[in-house]
């Protein structure tokens, strides 16, 4: 029964963490494109924090809820937020930072929320030292919203950093590298169209699995190790 208990509440907590860190990830790919000069996915309802217009069923609802059931990262997707290239007035390279705008949205939200969880630490425990234990009392269910929040974002920077397509890290790997090349052009294509497969083989054989133990988890540990850093300074 507490298994249960325990299941409903990862997944009470865990999935609207989710939802908003994808929303905030997609929203910061349409409105950057926006500002370079594309304005399909805002016309498209795409500059929007609204996790609707970005939801698919799939990969934003039951990947997620299987992830969170079956013990593993949290990781997903959302609707591809629809960009065209050519209205970009800012230069071919442009599409890098566009490609580049939903993972470094993530490692922002993972930042605010070590800052948020230092000045919520800090002042629990200076109302502890005046004897009001009010904040202290949920200190426990804050840090676990924390955990996640650091969590959930850090995976879903890195996973999206791989250069498999769909993923943001082989859109960065089109407009800075291949395009320029059109002899990597048919290669390209061809993974593209097998991305998923290779993707789900890439889970499969361990490879995402080795990523996150040498880039996510350590970062995932560095920044929940800064959170006690102002108490060295009390």
């Amino acid at each position: 029964m507490q298994d249960a208990h325990d299941l409903i509440l990862r997944v009470l907590i865990m999935l609207p963490i989710f939802l908003f860190s994808l929303s905030v990830h997609e929203a910061a790919h349409a409105i950057t494109a926006k500002w370079g000069g594309d304005l399909t996915s805002a016309y498209l309802g795409r500059v929007t924090l609204n996790p609707v217009p970005h939801i698919d069923p799939i990969g934003t609802i039951i990947v997620p809820i299987f992830g969170i059931m079956s013990g593993f990262p949290i990781i997903g997707w959302a609707k591809p937020v629809p960009v065209a290239e050519t209205n970009f007035h800012r230069g071919d390279g442009y599409g890098v930072i566009v490609a580049l705008a939903g993972p470094f949205s993530n490692l922002l939200i993972a930042l605010f929320t070590v800052v948020f969880a230092q000045i919520y630490l800090v002042l629990a425990v200076l109302l502890e030292m005046r004897g009001i234990g009010l904040l202290a009392n949920y200190t426990d269910p804050v840090f676990t919203a924390v955990q996640y929040m650091i969590l959930i974002n850090v995976v879903l920077m890195v996973f999206n950093m791989i250069p498999i397509p769909p993923l943001d890290g082989s859109h960065v790997l089109w407009h800075g590298f291949v395009k320029q090349r059109p002899e990597w052009h048919q290669l390209f294509f061809t993974v593209r169209q097998f991305g998923f497969i290779i993707l789900l083989g890439l889970l499969w054989i361990g490879v995402v699995g080795a990523i996150f133990r040498t880039v996510g988890w350590p970062l995932i540990g560095f920044l929940t190790g800064l959170i006690n850093l102002p108490l060295y300074f009390l």
